[in-house]
């Protein structure tokens, strides 16, 4: 079954295509994840870092390390990175995006 958007409009779209087509405005890179981690609705670390979390089987010091080379050490400073539970509901949407991602790209 492929579900559509809009059904009511004349040129209906599918919803691998909405995502397909909107999926470069959702991407993010190292280089932004600064500005990206900032979520209006929650608050910041104690230490006024933004947390970035990570899959539960992510290896989160490779993925430190990599952010490190890859950003600038400013905005490094700006993001605190943590794993999320094993049992988390947004570790299942995690995946889903890692998957929705890589098809897309």
């Amino acid at each position: 079954m492929v579900v559509r958007l809009a059904q009511s409009s004349p040129n209906p779209m599918t919803i691998l295509d909405y995502i397909k087509q909107t999926w470069p405005v959702l991407t993010r890179s190292h280089q932004n994840l600064a500005i990206a981690a900032v979520d209006p609705k929650l608050h910041p670390l104690p230490d006024g870092r933004w947390p970035v979390y990570l899959p539960p089987d992510e290896d989160t010091q490779r993925v430190e390390e990599q952010l490190r080379r890859e950003m600038p050490p400013a905005d490094y400073q700006k993001i605190g990175s943590g794993s999320l539970p094993a049992k988390s509901i947004l570790t299942g949407a995690a995946i889903r995006l890692k998957v929705l991602k890589s098809k897309y790209r």
